[in-house]
Parts: C-alpha cells; structure tokens; sequence
C-alpha cells in the first residue's frame, strides 16, 4: 500500500559492517508512522530489511517498518567529531570518483567534499506530476487528519568543481527534506518579496563559509541507476561541521538540507535488523544500527 501514499527515502550508513558503508530504505512513509518512529535526522534507528528486488542498486534495502525503533542519536559536539568518526571511511575524493565507481559496479550513493563551491541558485521547479498528484489525494482520503505535504515552487541548485584533473565542473539539485522545509516555513514568516533572499542566505552564506567543511552526500534515482551523466545524481543532503573537527587531512562533513541520509551498519544484508541514525548506523549480528536522512 506504500506505493499509493507518500513516502520518501532514507539514506544512512551501516554500522554493523566493517568498514562502515552507505545504505538507503525505501519505502518509508515517514510522516505517516506512529509518533515514537518518527526519527530525526543524525538519529540511531534498528529495523528488520530484506533485499528490495524492485530497485537493483547494491544500497538498496526494504524496511519492514513494524520493527523500527529509535534507539540513540548522534550528537553535534565538537564540531561534529563523532558524525565526522562515522562517516569519515566513506568520503572519497571527488563526485567524478563516485561517478566512475557507480560505471564500474552501480554504486549509487556517495559522500565527498568539493573543491570549489562556485554558485548557488534558486529555480523554477517542474510541477506535480498526475502520478504525483494521486499519491497527495489518496493520502487524504486514508488519513484525512494528515495535512497534505505542499509542493515546493523552487528548486536548490549548486555548481561546483571537483579535487580531480578531469572535472569539468557539476550543476546539481539539493533534495534534502530540510530545504523544502525551510521554504515551508519560511513562507509563513516572510512577505513573498523577500522568500528567495532568505533561502539564499540559509542555503548558500550560512552553509558555505571558510569555518565549515561543507560535503555532499548524493545518489542517482532508480530508473537510472547505471547513468553518469550529472543530471542523473542530485544531492541527498548538505553536511557540515567545522573545520576543526578532525578531518583536518582530508575534510570534515556539512549540514544536510532537503533530504535524510541514514548510515546503517549489518553483517546481514539480505534479511537482517538494522539499528541505524538518520545519517548513521550501527548493528550486532542479525542486526544492523544507522544514522538516517530522507530526501524527496
């Protein structure tokens, strides 16, 4: 029944893996859980997954929600320090590394830090699709207490340059929940005129600034789960702690904007539990601990 109601997913980090690894649950109509399953982003989640035989990507996992608790979360002190801890063995050099790994084996999730953060701009963005549509209206007549999610007019988009010889440089979207969010609110809280000025300002000056070591975390779509092209990869989320947290070599993560990534840790992929933090996880044999984002 998923399929017909409103869901996102959620991307994390395994931690019941050695070494760490990404992992990404879907369905998960997270607006529609009961109240105590409701994880934030950074929170620590256990959950029962099996293989998603629909979606072919190597992440790709499907909760068995009833199984879900949030156990922990991981907390921002020192700069980020522990988040950094945690997802430090998944950053790799530059999205154009991602991107050939993804032409050599699929991989389809990726974190890493640019060299260069150029612009940032707010678009027009493509309205709801009739699929989309439906979706919204049968979730009202299900849950006619639930309040319909608002479509988001803009769309979040950065060019950036990667630390690699080759990179001619990217233009992609942000889908992290957070930025839609923040339009969410701030529209109730500023005139119109001034909507787009304060988006900036919370998007761009405050989130890429020379005491923050701003990473991406991105990932393709399932349609294409094999295409190189930028167009095919949109950010999951923002991350960003403060230059001195630790990464100091090589670089620290920053803050997630419209979506949740959720880390997840197992030694059992195809049925396991899964303990995990939106944006991170951990998990003891049979059972895998993550951190968590969602984007849309």
């Amino acid at each position: 029944m998923h399929k017909y109601l409103e869901t996102c997913c959620v991307a994390g980090i395994r931690l019941d893996t050695d070494p760490v690894r990404h992992v990404r649950l879907f369905p998960v109509p997270h607006r529609l859980l009961d109240e105590e399953k409701q994880f934030g982003k950074y929170s620590v989640v256990e959950v029962d997954v099996r293989r998603h035989h629909a979606d072919r990507r190597p992440e790709s996992l499907r909760p068995n929600l009833d199984t879900l608790r949030v156990v922990d979360t991981v907390c921002s002190r020192d700069g980020w320090a522990e988040r950094v801890d945690i997802a430090r063995p998944l950053i790799q050099p530059s999205l154009c590394a991602i991107k050939r790994l993804q032409a050599a084996d699929g991989t389809s999730l990726g974190l890493f830090r640019p060299a260069h953060i150029d612009s940032f701009r707010l678009t027009d963005a493509s309205p709801r699709t009739s699929e989309q549509h439906g979706i919204v209206n049968q979730t009202d007549v299900l849950h006619p207490d639930h309040r319909p999610l608002e479509w988001v007019p803009y769309e979040f988009r950065y060019r950036f340059h990667c630390h690699d010889d080759s990179c001619r440089g990217h233009d992609m979207g942000l889908h992290d929940w957070e930025a839609g969010q923040s339009w969410r609110k701030f529209r109730r809280t500023y005139p119109a005129h001034r909507l787009a000025d304060v988006l900036r300002e919370r998007w761009w000056t405050r989130m890429v600034t020379p005491d923050r070591a701003t990473h991406f975390f991105v990932g393709n779509i399932a349609a294409r789960p094999r295409t190189s092209s930028s167009a095919a990869c949109s950010f999951c989320s923002l991350t960003v702690p403060t230059v001195r947290s630790g990464l100091r070599a090589m670089s620290a993560l920053a803050s997630p904007p419209a979506g949740r990534v959720s880390t997840c840790r197992s030694r059992s992929v195809s049925s396991s539990t899964c303990r995990a933090a939106p944006g991170a996880a951990h998990a003891r044999s049979g059972a895998a601990r993550l951190i968590s984002r969602r984007w849309r």
